[in-house]
């Protein structure tokens, strides 16, 4: 996700002093602890959302996992914006991110029946962590909150979810699906008090990617914890766990070593074309797709694992596939929202996949899971002499001056 020279060359040098400044004031920023124990409430909670679609992946199944996962994202996002927007540095901050955190815990309980008896517990455990959050705010105010217009706008979704616990089937349903388009929509409606949030871009970018992680550390315990409990380890379990292990390393190395490595590399391109609430909005929503796509690649590995020679499912296979699928898509949202520029390795690799899809019922399932490593593998491969070709290029245009004298 790198952006085009000419992009960087065409920055007027008023710009380039404002990428400067902002750059030089959210480079120190750093995780903390806190965060990092609040965090082991969300592996949890992702595990808890892939057991549920490995249990039901129909149509309704992926759907109802969907309706769970996003809440569950958006209170990961709350506490991690909390922490960025605060020094995390004294009791207070701690003790309202620690609630906020039980919060996300009695509602990663509730997901096995959240649309039975735990309804109520998932709404109201929602609605509490929003309000332990805002109340935190509304308490503390700085210059760089939303001000209080945004603070009560934050609060519509908590009461709908905690109503939609009390209504049974189809209305339960649609009042949390409402809550959650409000939650997708209100940052655009409400851009104008998000403006005045200035979030520590590199600190945000460092959350979002250990979230990605703990999505990535699900796909390695969906290997582990499948092949325990096998009476055997035959042949073919031992090649599907290659296989579903090079595939998970495939997704990290993309993401870590290139999109990652590149997006903090440029960051001050981005943060020169658009505001930092507006990237801060851009890494949540691409993120929440790049999770759920590993989410769903998790289960369609549990379930090649476990049957290594039948052939998959057209549920285990979509999942597999669409979920691969899905994650390097989203790097084209992100690369032409910050950049202008599409990634089409990604795009191309990604059509690839879904191409593949008819084709993966009809072969065992070890052969499919292996297809999908060695497309990866591949991108990688092109990424990398990509990378080695335009580093190359660039030595070129700009020499060192000891070679510049030679």
């Amino acid at each position: 996700m790198s952006a085009p020279s000419a992009t960087l060359r065409s920055k007027t040098s008023d710009e380039t002093s404002a990428v400067s400044t902002m750059a030089g004031k959210t480079a120190g920023k750093k995780v903390t602890p806190a965060e990092l124990f609040c965090d082991l409430v969300f592996v949890f909670a992702i595990v808890q959302v892939s057991a549920l679609l490995h249990h039901d992946h129909t149509w309704a199944g992926i759907g109802h996992a969907a309706v769970l996962f996003l809440p569950l994202f958006w209170a990961w996002s709350a506490i991690s914006i909390h922490a960025n927007l605060n020094p995390i540095e004294n009791s207070a901050d701690r003790i309202t991110m620690f609630v906020a955190a039980l919060g996300a815990l009695f509602m990663a309980v509730s997901v096995p029946d959240a649309f039975g008896d735990r309804g109520i517990i998932f709404g109201a455990a929602y609605l509490v962590q929003r309000a332990a959050l805002t109340l935190h705010e509304a308490i503390t105010p700085t210059d760089r909150h939303p001000g209080p217009f945004f603070l009560v706008f934050f609060q519509i979704s908590g009461p709908l979810m905690f109503l939609g616990g009390f209504l049974a089937g189809n209305a339960r349903l649609a009042v949390w699906i409402l809550a959650i388009a409000i939650d997708v929509v209100m940052p655009r409606l409400m851009r104008r008090h998000l403006s005045r949030m200035t979030f520590d871009l590199p600190h945000l970018l460092e959350r979002h990617g250990l979230f990605l992680l703990i999505a990535l550390g699900e796909s390695i315990l969906s290997v582990g914890a499948t092949a325990v409990t096998l009476d055997r380890l035959t042949s073919p379990v031992i090649a599907t766990m290659i296989s579903g292990f090079a595939l998970a390393c495939g997704l990290w190395w993309i993401y870590f070593v290139f999109a990652g490595a590149a997006l903090e590399e440029r960051l001050p391109v981005a943060i020169a074309r658009l505001r930092t609430d507006q990237l801060g909005r851009m890494l949540g929503f691409s993120h929440l797709w790049l999770v759920a796509g590993v989410i769903a690649v998790a289960v369609g590995l549990a379930e090649a694992i476990a049957h290594p020679a039948h052939h998959l499912d057209r549920g285990i296979a979509s999942l597999l596939f669409g979920g691969v699928a899905l994650y390097l898509a989203t790097f084209g949202y992100t690369t032409w929202r910050m950049f202008r520029r599409l990634p089409l390795a990604r795009l191309v690799s990604a059509a690839l996949v879904l191409g593949m899809l008819p084709f993966a019922t009809e072969v065992p399932a070890v052969l499919a899971l292996l297809d999908l490593a060695v497309v990866l593998m591949l991108l990688a491969i092109i990424e990398y002499a990509v990378r080695a070709y335009r580093d190359r290029k660039a030595r070129q245009r700009h020499p060192e001056p000891e070679e510049a004298t030679t």
